[in-house]
């Protein structure tokens, strides 16, 4: 009907903070479509950028990303360095909980 496919549309680009929801086909059934639910809440791409140490760089820059960001929205340095290490070490939760890239492809994992 054209109020699911509306709804649908509207999903696609719809987040719950730490769930991503969306459309998708089926994975036993092609012809139907489902919602679909994943994972999110990290800035950054991949959870082995949290996780693994040739990754350190990137989160070292990360950080300071975070804390620029949070001092143009007003924080002072220091408030801003203390929050972004408490953002990253969520998001580094989150990404432990998160699926490899390699269950993720399998259909019945998402």
């Amino acid at each position: 009907s054209k109020q699911y496919l509306q709804m649908m549309g509207r999903l696609k680009h719809c987040s719950l903070g730490v769930l991503g929801l969306g459309s998708m086909a089926h994975p036993k059934h092609s012809d139907s479509v489902i919602l679909g639910i994943s994972e999110s809440g990290t800035g950054l791409p991949d959870r082995d950028y949290y996780l693994l140490p040739e990754h350190s760089h990137i989160r070292d820059r990360y950080l300071i990303f975070i804390s620029r960001m949070l001092q143009l929205a007003g924080y002072s340095a220091q408030q801003a360095d203390a929050a972004a290490k408490k953002v990253t070490a969520l998001e580094t939760v989150l990404a432990k909980a998160t699926m490899t890239k390699e269950k993720q492809r399998d259909p019945l994992n998402v």
